[in-house]
């Protein structure tokens, strides 16, 4: 078995000594494997994006349960595709790897995010509907 440790020191040293070479032998091998290498992206890709996009889902869900399930306005529950989730502190947004860490959930249980149907949630940002907390 190989210790992917000492493999991977062993890349960092030889892959910059080596790179015009091993660019040529990997531009050779496409070549000569177009379709092969083709067939074989266009599967990887396939399931990698399903991959992630369960991973996804079972995270939005989970945030989704400790919110309550449904709007906190209207109630709203049919779809979970129609929620969203409001920052009460918009500068606090980090964007999607907010959600890989514990911050996220950290912020819900601080009560700083709301669960919104995409409705009540367009009709808070242009100023039409108001929160009340």
């Amino acid at each position: 078995m190989v210790n992917k440790e000492h493999l991977r020191e062993y890349w960092k040293k030889y892959y910059p000594q080596h790179r015009e070479q091993y660019k040529q032998h990997s531009k050779e091998y496409y070549q000569k494997h177009r379709e092969q290498c083709q067939e074989y992206n266009r599967k990887y890709r396939q399931s990698h994006i399903k991959e992630k996009r369960e991973r996804q889902q079972k995270v939005k869900l989970n945030f989704i349960q400790l919110l309550g399930g449904k709007c906190q306005i209207c109630g709203y529950n049919k779809c979970l595709g129609a929620l969203e989730f409001h920052h009460l502190n918009p500068n606090e947004k980090e964007g999607l790897r907010e959600s890989r860490n514990k911050g996220f959930a950290e912020k819900i249980k601080n009560g700083t995010i709301r669960l919104l149907c995409a409705n009540c949630h367009r009709e808070l940002h242009n100023g039409d509907h108001y929160y009340n907390e």
